[in-house]
């Protein structure tokens, strides 16, 4: 069995490791996380390759997912003046050697978090069940989950798009955006686990419900630790 794809995560994180450490600026390990997806699936589809026909569409979902994110997060670390409120929370917490504390709580711990979210991309190279043991009258399944990850892929563009544009517009400081897709709760977080869930159950036609754990942990950090937690509590006091 070829567990050098499994790698991948961890390097990844090293290279963002050494560009964050020399610019000052932790935010940018972001665009790791996106692109990191990408770079997993294209190592495994080269070194083990597809058994399944679903697994083109899903590189391809995963790819463009990916790929935006990764784009969009670098744009967002680059322009934005200060480091992002999170990772500026964290490094004031563990002063006085924040970076020993954020190598090995963020770019140590995060590879081993992709790898959990991964699941559904990652098991289906490793351990594919028989087609032949498919009922051919559900071969439409994928068909369906295929349009609702891209749905979930499209809520979270535009939504990340439109939060982008509002709050580079200086009047808006201090505001909440509660137009268009944002009339909705957390409309990019929901769009993200709608994306997941797709890609899981794909998985799971694939190789089995163990690939729900990918969606289940997305879901658990962007409700419950990274997203809406952090997210609630700094627009507390916005308009």
């Amino acid at each position: 069995m070829n567990l050098l794809p499994i790698f991948v995560p961890f390097i990844i994180f090293q290279v963002f490791f050494i560009l964050c450490f020399f610019t000052k600026r932790i935010s940018f390990v972001d665009t790791a996380w996106g692109l990191g997806f990408v770079l997993l699936d294209q190592v495994l589809r080269l070194k083990i390759g597809y058994s399944h026909f679903a697994q083109p569409a899903v590189s391809f979902l995963i790819a463009i997912w990916g790929l935006r994110l990764g784009v969009y997060l670098f744009t967002r670390s680059l322009i934005e003046e200060h480091e992002d409120f999170r990772y500026a929370e964290l490094m004031n917490e563990w002063s006085p050697s924040p970076w020993s504390h954020a190598f090995a709580k963020i770019f140590v711990l995060q590879p081993f978090l992709m790898i959990l979210v991964a699941m559904p991309i990652i098991l289906p190279y490793y351990f594919p069940r028989p087609l032949l043991s498919y009922d051919q009258s559900k071969f439409w399944i994928p068909n369906v989950l295929y349009f609702t990850a891209v749905f979930g892929f499209l809520l979270e563009a535009v939504a990340d798009t439109h939060l982008f544009i509002f709050k580079r517009n200086p009047e808006n400081k201090g505001k909440k955006l509660k137009s268009g897709v944002w009339v909705l709760n957390y409309p990019n977080y929901l769009g993200e686990i709608i994306f997941w869930w797709s890609i899981g159950i794909i998985g799971t036609i694939i190789s089995g419900p163990i690939c729900l754990v990918g969606p289940i942990v997305i879901t658990f950090f962007l409700i419950k630790v990274t997203g809406v937690k952090y997210l609630k509590r700094r627009l507390a006091n916005y308009k």
